[in-house]
């Protein structure tokens, strides 16, 4: 896989987070916008004496007269379990309560009165179970593992537990132990979306992706317009090296208008990899007008043009750069788009432009190293030699540019045949950074070095 390859898988990991701890994928079957879920949550009300708190009398005669309120007005609810609740009340009392907070989204007295219930009654499973939901919804992963295992050692085990234990250990960054959860979860609910793609998010961290895209397909064909699903798929696609694939999935996603800056700059960098600037550079402009794009991700692609020497294309990209975004970039990046001007104007042959360009930039910076190679390579050509070594020596002084100005700087002393000299600077070179295509041009300067003793 070549360098531009190479990024894009980099640049995939972070878009779509697979291997993140902070953004795994939202849950949909396990949230309150899902009806099953609220009505599986509802039923949680209900008591079977064997596994969970006792109630007296009294406490029955209680919950007759909160059953209707719970649905009805859990406020009034709540302030009647509050007023009920004793440090000799049973557990069931504390875990009601917990649940009505829970659904009114009052997740700190939730969980005072979720361990209140379970210091009461420590087997409680449907208290560690809703625990442990409430921590997942709240990003507590920690805690919830803690409270969904303890629900599973109790013996309450069903797809919707090691579902969610499946996603605690993926957004904890435990690949591994995710994946074998979310094969269990779908033995017990083999239709789960939410288990399915845990389970293809997995697969594409250990470098399954073959098996991840099978399960993407299947995803994909019951909801064709996820674009979480053709996103993650695409990111499968890159890591099997079937970048147009991946293209073809982030074209629909555009199409649909559900495109980020990230994406679209992957999108471009497939292009540029296929040797289609053209096509890469409208996408790299759409990318500037979304809010996401990362800027300092927007530099490496400028580079990447740059480095293909497409410099129409890399003109265009600067030129809107400055005007959708300039006023975003830091002094620092908007020297370095004046650099790429400076190339762009050398690399079509405006070569006053580029001079003034560039005196500009190295006014403003004298440390600027691209800046100073630029002029030093620019001196070079024009044969106007004492110039030249004059700004290769200043880029030396810059760590950034110390090793290229030391090896173009003995490119122009071997042009004018001072071979020990140019030796002396390529071995400082390979001190610093050693590289294979340096070291062989070392070789072949220090056999004419040896050559002209004789």
């Amino acid at each position: 896989m070549n360098r531009f390859l190479t990024n894009l898988s980099l640049l995939t990991s972070l878009l779509f987070a697979v291997t993140s701890h902070s953004s795994v994928y939202d849950l949909e079957e396990i949230s309150w916008e899902n009806p099953k879920f609220v009505k599986a949550f509802t039923g949680s009300y209900a008591f079977d004496t064997a596994k969970t708190p006792s109630i007296t009398s009294d406490e029955k005669t209680l919950f007759e007269t909160l059953t209707p309120l719970i649905s009805s007005s859990p406020q009034d609810a709540i302030t009647m379990l509050e007023s009920s609740i004793t440090e000799e009340s049973s557990g069931a009392l504390d875990y009601t309560l917990a649940n009505l907070h829970f659904q009114a989204a009052n997740s700190e007295k939730a969980i005072i009165a979720y361990n209140a219930a379970l210091g009461k009654f420590p087997g409680f499973a449907r208290a560690h179970k809703n625990l442990g939901i409430l921590y997942v919804q709240t990003g507590n992963y920690d805690a919830a593992l803690s409270s969904l295992l303890k629900t599973a050692a109790l013996g309450s085990l069903d797809g919707s537990l090691l579902g969610l234990i499946g996603y605690v250990y993926l957004n904890k960054g435990e690949t591994a132990s995710a994946l074998d959860a979310y094969r269990l979860a779908l033995i017990f609910d083999p239709e789960s979306r939410d288990w399915k793609l845990g389970k293809a998010q997995c697969l594409i961290n250990v470098g399954n992706n073959e098996e991840a895209i099978g399960i993407l397909n299947e995803l994909i064909a019951v909801n064709p317009g996820d674009t979480s699903l053709l996103m993650l798929q695409a990111n499968a696609f890159i890591g099997e090296d079937e970048e147009m694939k991946a293209a073809a999935n982030l074209q629909i996603v555009n199409e649909l208008g559900k495109s980020s800056g990230t994406s679209l700059t992957l999108l471009g960098d497939i292009f540029i990899n296929r040797d289609a600037p053209d096509l890469a550079v409208e996408y790299y402009i759409e990318a500037l007008t979304l809010d996401d794009l990362n800027k300092s991700r927007l530099m490496r692609t400028i580079n990447a043009l740059a480095i293909r020497e497409a410099w129409v294309q890399l003109g265009q990209l600067v030129k809107a750069t400055r005007e959708i975004v300039g006023s975003e970039l830091s002094p620092d990046e908007q020297t370095t788009l004046l650099n790429y001007e400076a190339q762009v104007a050398l690399g079509t042959g405006n070569d006053a432009e580029a001079m003034i360009v560039l005196t500009e930039v190295v006014e403003k910076d004298p440390l600027n190293g691209q800046a100073l190679l630029l002029l030093a390579n620019y001196y070079s050509q024009q044969n106007e030699i004492e110039k030249a070594i004059i700004y290769y020596e200043r880029a030396q002084d810059v760590e950034e540019t110390e090793v290229d100005g030391l090896i173009q700087h003995a490119r122009l002393l071997v042009r004018s045949r001072d071979f020990p000299e140019a030796a002396r600077l390529l071995q400082r070179a390979q001190s610093i950074r050693p590289q294979g295509n340096v070291k062989d041009f070392l070789e072949k300067v220090e056999s004419a070095a040896r050559s002209m003793r004789y």
